[in-house]
């Protein structure tokens, strides 16, 4: 039998590299676990029902709601005005208008 020469690194000195690597990749893991199983958040940010809309959308409620002050019984205005508070998560303001909107149809 021929003693064939150890290749590589020995065993002392893998083991703790690779538990080394092993550790730093899973921080962004348990990082992103956290956020997505916390309640208070995703991971693309945070969600707060206190939060201002975009600028963009802020300026689409705006105009919305002028349309909305100038003919009540707009009911396109009033029923994207309920789609746009129900995206950005103010379901109580989407019900009113959904419901506005929907006894506008009814009167007419």
């Amino acid at each position: 039998m021929k003693n064939i020469p150890a290749r590589g690194l020995p065993t002392r000195v893998v083991v703790p590299v690779l538990l080394i690597i092993a550790g730093f990749a899973a921080i962004p893991i348990v990082h992103f676990l956290q956020i997505g199983f916390g309640t208070n958040g995703s991971s693309i940010g945070t969600s707060s029902s206190n939060a201002a809309p975009p600028p963009a959308v802020a300026a689409e409620l705006r105009d919305l709601r002028a349309r909305i002050e100038r003919n009540p019984r707009d009911t396109e205005a009033l029923t994207s005005l309920a789609a746009m508070y129900r995206q950005i998560g103010e379901t109580a303001q989407a019900e009113a208008y959904e419901a506005r909107a929907r006894a506008t149809r009814q009167g007419q």
